[in-house]
Formats: C-alpha cells, structure tokens, sequence
C-alpha cells in the first residue's frame, strides 16, 4: 500500500491481534483434541482413505466459495490490494455475499487446517 497510518488504527490492530491470538490458541487445543482422536480410534488403521477422506472433504468445501479456490498467497493479495471502481468481482464490493463467503471462507480455512495439519 501507499498510504501512511493514522494513530486511530492502533486500536483495531490491537483487538485484531488479541483475536488472532485467541483464535491461535483455540486453533492448537483444536489440533490437540483431534490428534488425540485419530491416535485412539480406528482411523490410524486406514492412513490412506483417511487422506482420501480429507482431501475429498476439503476440495466439496473449497469449491464453491470463490475465495478459497486459491492459494493463500493470492488470496491475501486479492484482499489488500487498492480498490477500483470498475472491479465487480472483489472484496472490494460491499455486499452481504461477500461478507459472507469471507467469513465462511475463513472459518472454514481454520476447521480444515485443524484436520490437515492434525
């Protein structure tokens, strides 16, 4: 970006890092939680369905919401880059959808890296 900041953005920056560290914690005791699971249940007998499993869940989800088709990369440049006026598909329109698939996008990118990674 080419803007500057302004002091009255310390405060959200500040909530927004107190929410990514809840959210961070939240995330490990997630992971915890499920790789407990998956060490005492059936599912360390079938290593490859369960990949198979985790990869189909993942691609029936990612698909249909526009911002998770992407890497994570161009994601986060599609969501900082300077808005134009003529620019229909983009975060930059305000509109309840695009709300919505942000936040579905977002909670989801959480839930499925909890059991990707777990």
């Amino acid at each position: 970006h080419h803007h500057t900041w302004k002091w009255f953005e310390v405060v959200p920056f500040t909530m927004l890092g107190i929410l990514g560290g809840l959210v961070g914690g939240l995330f490990i005791k997630m992971n915890v939680k499920w790789c407990h699971f998956r060490k005492h249940s059936a599912l360390k007998e079938f290593p490859i369905l369960e990949c198979a499993c985790v990869a189909g869940i993942t691609a029936i989800f990612q698909f249909p919401n526009p911002y998770m088709r992407g890497g994570m990369g161009s994601s986060l440049e599609r969501m900082f880059q300077d808005c134009k006026p003529e620019e229909e598909d983009s975060v930059c329109v305000q509109s309840v959808i695009v709300y919505s698939h942000l936040l579905i996008a977002g909670v989801l990118k959480i839930v499925l890296t909890i059991f990707t990674f777990g």
